[in-house]
């Protein structure tokens, strides 16, 4: 998502992103319900590739700059960290690029009519919620005292993601997204 929303995105790497979000959005819950289904998990497989090339192309931005320091202080899996940040993340971002956003909604079944911001995050928490990853930042173990220290880390070790976000963020706005995720 990141790669296709991304101040750099580059063409040809948005046009494999949101063919990788599509392949996410129609196998990851059937490979979450079963393990053994080689057609989904195959098709993962292949949308691991093409986003890992794409991130590669197009670089990742705030919602990663905020992860990657959860997952070194508190021990969070990467999957888990993404997803506790990544509703508010959305409706932080969404006013840089709306219609990169608007084309993430419609892979995730949403229509021009219903195309919002509200109703995209709406789609992707319950998006997260049906393979298991409904999760906040406290459930995580993440404690409010370490807000100052994550933010700092974001912007200091993650500075290119947090300058490709397509809002400018602060660490001020860091935190308050990290609070809101809790």
């Amino acid at each position: 998502m990141e790669g296709y929303v991304t101040k750099v995105s580059h063409p040809i790497a948005a046009i494999l992103n949101l063919h990788a979000i599509e392949i996410i959005v129609n196998y990851l819950p059937a490979a979450v319900r079963d393990g053994s289904n080689m057609d989904a998990r195959s098709n993962l497989a292949l949308a691991n590739v093409i986003a890992g090339f794409s991130l590669t192309h197009s670089k990742a931005a705030l919602l990663h700059a905020m992860e990657h320091p959860l997952s070194g202080h508190f021990n969070v899996t990467h999957a888990e960290g993404l997803a506790a940040l990544m509703p508010k993340w959305i409706e932080f971002s969404w006013d840089g690029n709306r219609k990169a956003f608007m084309d993430i909604g419609t892979k995730f079944g949403l229509n021009p009519e219903e195309n919002t911001k509200e109703n995209l995050v709406s789609v992707v928490k319950t998006f997260l919620k049906g393979i298991d990853l409904d999760i906040s930042l406290s459930k995580l173990g993440v404690k409010r005292e370490s807000f100052r220290k994550i933010a700092g880390d974001a912007l200091h070790y993650m500075a290119g993601g947090v300058a490709n976000n397509p809002v400018a963020a602060t660490e001020e706005d860091i935190v308050r997204l990290l609070e809101e995720s809790m």
